[in-house]
């Protein structure tokens, strides 16, 4: 991380791309850390414009998000732990990454992703949400009771992305599942993953925030959750959205089954 953010502390010297990856760089989860949380909330109330950009229903400027939550973590004295001893979940690491493709691309992140993934894979009906891009055809909207009994339409004012942020529908999700089970083109990054979940990659007993998760045999490699069962390696990862929707998918590449779904839940 040092060599991308040149005034951050002397524990960024530890802290490699793989940490930031696989949720080994000790850097708290901007989410659901308190502290890290009530910092963040400061900060954003000390902004005038983002702050009124928010409170007039209208999504607050990526930039913005992401250095204020670069600036929390070069703030920090030392991460929870040191750097590839343990895991524990950090939506930070994904934001940050975002961050240094942006850094290394000199391009922005939702066209990075676009010309990678998305275009090649013919996912039109997909994007990074920005605050130029919110809509796109079919979304589905989580909607909550409000104190009148009446269903009031929920989202989320924060761009988030790296760690979500991704607008999709069934049909373009099915077209990036079937190129995990039988790749479209060349995919580096999906070689190395069936790689590092064929034994290249250790089991851990993980800690999922303060909670300890135990996830048995299972490994997490670049992104997905990989696990034995019935005799192949199964691939996963759930998620909470910040407008209270609920997704998870599961693949198996040489059965060759899929299974996705989105729960809308109320909070």
């Amino acid at each position: 991380m040092a060599d991308f953010y040149k005034d951050g502390p002397d524990w960024f010297n530890n802290v490699t791309l793989f940490h930031l990856i696989h949720h080994q760089s000790g850097i708290p989860d901007y989410l659901n850390d308190a502290e890290s949380a009530l910092y963040l909330m400061k900060r954003f109330k000390t902004n005038d414009k983002e702050l009124n950009t928010a409170l007039w229903g209208r999504m607050v400027d990526k930039s913005y998000l992401f250095s204020e939550i670069v600036g929390f973590s070069k703030q920090l004295k030392s991460p929870t732990f040191t750097p590839g001893t343990s895991i524990s979940y950090s939506n930070t690491g994904y934001v940050l990454l975002a961050d240094i493709i942006e850094k290394v691309t000199n391009n922005k992140f939702e066209d990075e992703i676009a010309s990678r993934i998305f275009i090649p894979l013919k996912m039109s009906n997909t994007q990074a949400s920005t605050k130029d891009n919110f809509l796109i055809n079919w979304k589905a909207s989580s909607y909550y009771l409000d104190k009148y009994g009446n269903y009031a339409h929920s989202h989320t004012m924060l761009p988030s992305q790296g760690d979500g942020g991704i607008q999709s529908t069934v049909p373009d999700m099915a077209k990036w599942m079937e190129h995990l089970i039988k790749p479209k083109y060349a995919d580096e990054a999906r070689e190395k993953l069936l790689a590092l979940s064929k034994g290249e990659y250790p089991a851990f007993t993980t800690y999922w925030g303060a909670v300890e998760f135990k996830m048995g045999d299972s490994k997490y490699v670049n992104g997905l959750i990989a696990k034995n069962l019935y005799g192949g390696e199964f691939y996963s990862h759930s998620g909470y959205s910040l407008d209270r929707m609920v997704t998870e998918f599961w693949f198996h590449q040489n059965e060759k089954l899929v299974t996705f779904k989105c729960v809308i839940i109320n909070i």
